[in-house]
């Protein structure tokens, strides 16, 4: 049987009903990316990005996977915390908070938070409310101080326009106020004879404009990567790693000799008196009701009232021991600041008074501490406790600090860890020495009072130890082992090299595995031999152009070789441009350390890049330096201003870049100066304050 032909259906679509309705679905069709992943069913979490469809342009509503988008039974309208930024990230907000009350108003609206700063001066401290979705019944409290430190961009608000889909741009309100504050006469005094003024926190809020500016710059040059390894976790979490996330960072401040933000609310003069130190008796452990009090050692009375979160005025404060350094066996006490800023004081024992760190170099170069002995204690006290190391008669032999290091695994992953360990004072002493005493180098703004910025002298190589019975093995003499057992019987090690900093003066004539043995024919032991050798260069008037004369050994032979030192100013990083959507900047001494700058030109280091911007859609990552634009060479910061402030918007640019392993690459992106204008930050260093300045845009 055969079935009966029938003609199609007239309804049927024709190619040019789907180009048709092509053009019109094709518009609308969106790429979502989300701030948490979900699981789908039975199938794992696989990617943040999925497709949308716009129903409703105006009213913002788009069609999507029911996995893709959650229902938090919100109020549409409120204020939400989409990226903490700066100032609610400092002061604990977490993303995906949703904001109820700021200053003491009430925010329903996104005009409530933009209206309520614009009634603030600039350094305020104000409290802000917020919820979250996981626990919205109870609202939590912080601190925001209104400072934007001259460094990010004033507060805008875009709006969506209708007609050609893009977000315009306008100030959200008039910049800050300065906050008014009148400065002691006595901070013209030399330091050491100075005592700290404490007054109302509104006395001294322009000090934290100040100090804190370099520690932003400092978090642009360690702040590194290569790919996106900001992976989204869930919005659980978020929440709680935040006051984790900030701890550790005031910890690692602290670590790295920069200020932590301080607050006083007692108008009142601290001093210390040690006059009867001499006679002062440490109490000894009493088991009673009242033990915390009784058991109080006479250094934690002492250090009490100065334990305020400044570490540079404890340490001049204080009363410093140089000599006898510490040794093994040793009583010391720890005194400082627990989480809950309540002093503390715990005894504890020396097991190891010159324990060289060892901290390897990081996936994506930043600072690291190297060339420095520290101090181990028999007690591990945690990563939550700060603050110093005394004798029993209150002098601080040592700064408890904090350091990072990063653990790599097996399964190329890598984990950061942090420990603590004791900074002998000697350390600090040279610097703060310089600061105080010294009369040579620039005139700049350090702590509100204009003084000489005194220059560092440096070796800039990465020493390790190693003991004699191994360095024997390598061919080392026997008269020169005696003559290093002599000069110091306890540490019994040789200093090997273990790379050169790129660009130094040494990288040329020090070789990996060289072995110092004199400089000066001084015998060389330890890391601080190396640093006295530098700075007697610049107590001595002799005609030695700041070079040493070093004693190495090499491949079984001795060498004799002058090896020029370098000078640093303690400015750092004073340059940053950010360029569609790329922060460059010139090469820090972490990526010096790795031992290679391109001979091309090496001026033009890219650190980091953000999200959606034209370098992240065409691939010009971090970890690489940019040596060429539309054929124009970029030796430097300032010719890469010149080439980059000609281009126009939309313009395709040629870039060519040459990465940390040596690799060169060339790609090309569409500028665009809409949404990603051309500005720097750039550090004033006679008013230490960072200026921000748009090199191009529309």
């Amino acid at each position: 049987m055969t079935l009966p032909q029938t003609k199609s259906r007239e309804n049927a679509a024709t190619a040019e009903d789907w180009r048709k309705a092509l053009n019109k679905v094709v518009p609308a069709v969106v790429v979502l990316r989300t701030t948490a992943c979900r699981a789908f069913d039975t199938e794992a979490t696989g990617a943040s990005y999925a497709t949308g469809f716009v129903v409703d342009k105006r009213r913002g509503i788009i069609l999507t996977n029911r996995h893709v988008a959650r229902n938090f039974r919100f109020h549409c309208g409120l204020v939400y915390v989409a990226e903490s930024g700066y100032l609610l990230y400092r002061a604990g907000v977490p993303r995906h908070a949703i904001i109820k009350k700021f200053a003491g108003e009430e925010i329903a609206t996104l005009d409530n938070l933009i209206s309520a700063p614009s009634k603030l001066h600039r350094g305020a401290r104000v409290p802000l409310e917020y919820v979250s979705y996981m626990d919205r019944h109870r609202r939590k409290s912080v601190l925001v101080t209104m400072d934007h430190h001259e460094w990010y961009a004033p507060p805008q608000v875009y709006t969506r326009n209708d007609t050609d889909g893009l977000w315009t741009a306008k100030p959200a309100f008039q910049p800050l106020p300065p906050l008014l504050a009148c400065h002691a006469k006595e901070a013209q005094q030399p330091l050491v004879n100075q005592t700290l003024h404490t007054s109302p926190e509104a006395d001294f809020m322009e000090h934290i404009h100040q100090d804190g500016n370099q520690e932003l710059i400092d978090g642009v040059a360690n702040m590194e990567t290569n790919y996106d390894r900001s992976s989204e976790d869930s919005h659980a979490q978020d929440e709680s790693d935040i006051g984790k996330k900030k701890w550790r960072i005031e910890e690692d401040s602290a670590a790295d000799g920069a200020m932590a933000d301080y607050s006083l609310y007692n108008s009142r003069e601290i001093e210390l008196d040690t006059r009867n130190m001499e006679n002062a008796e440490t109490i000894a452990d009493y088991p009673g009701p009242t033990a915390q009090s009784v058991n109080a050692s006479y250094a934690e009375h002492v250090i009490e009232p100065t334990l305020v979160m400044f570490e540079v005025e404890i340490i001049v404060c204080l009363d410093m021991a140089y000599e006898p350094a510490l040794r093994r066996g040793d009583s010391v006490y720890l005194v400082g600041l627990s989480r809950s800023l309540q002093p503390t004081s715990r005894k504890s024992f020396v097991t190891n008074p010159c324990a060289a760190l060892n901290i390897g170099s990081a996936d994506c170069p930043r600072y690291r501490a190297i060339n420095m002995e520290v101090i181990e204690l028999d007690t591990d006290f945690g990563s939550a406790f700060s603050g110093v190391l005394t004798d029993e008669r209150g002098r601080v032999q040592a700064i408890w600090g904090s350091f990072s290091t990063q653990l790599k695994y097996v399964c190329n992953s890598s984990e950061d860890h942090q420990f603590v360990r004791g900074i002998p004072i000697y350390t600090i002493s040279q610097v703060v020495e310089k600061f105080v005493s010294s009369t040579k180098g620039p005139a700049l703004l350090i702590n509100g009072v204009k003084r000489p910025m005194p220059h560092v002298r440096i070796l800039e190589v990465e020493l390790y130890p190693t003991l004699l019975s191994k360095a024997r093995s390598f061919g080392l003499s026997d008269e020169w082992i005696r003559a290093l057992v002599k000069k110091d019987p306890l540490r019994r090690q040789v200093l090997r090299v273990k790379g050169c900093l790129a660009g130094s003066k040494a990288e040329n004539l020090l070789e990996q595995g060289d072995m110092v043995l004199a400089i000066n024919k001084e015998p060389v032991t330890c890391f601080r031999d190396v640093e006295n050798a530098c700075q007697a260069l610049d107590k001595n008037d002799n005609d030695n152009d700041g070079r040493l004369n070093m004693t190495i050994f090499r491949q079984g032979r001795e060498i004799d070789l002058i090896v020029g030192t370098d000078v640093r100013d303690g400015n750092g990083t004073t340059l940053v441009i950010n360029w569609c959507g790329c922060i460059v900047q010139g090469p820090h001494p972490a990526v010096c350390a790795l031992g290679f700058l391109p001979e091309e030109g090496h001026g033009v280091y890219v650190a980091r890049w953000c999200h959606g911007s034209p370098v992240h859609r065409y691939g010009l990552y971090a970890l690489q330096w940019i040596v060429e634009v539309n054929g124009k060479p970029t030796p430097d910061m300032d010719a890469f201003v010149n080439v980059t402030k000609e281009l126009e918007h939309g313009q395709f640019v040629r870039v060519r870049t040459v990465h940390l392993n040596g690799k060169p690459r060339v790609l090309t992106l569409k500028q665009d100066l809409h949404y990603w204008p051309t500005w720097e930050p750039r550090f004033d260093p006679d008013t230490a304050t960072w200026r921000r300045k748009t090199i191009r845009a529309l």
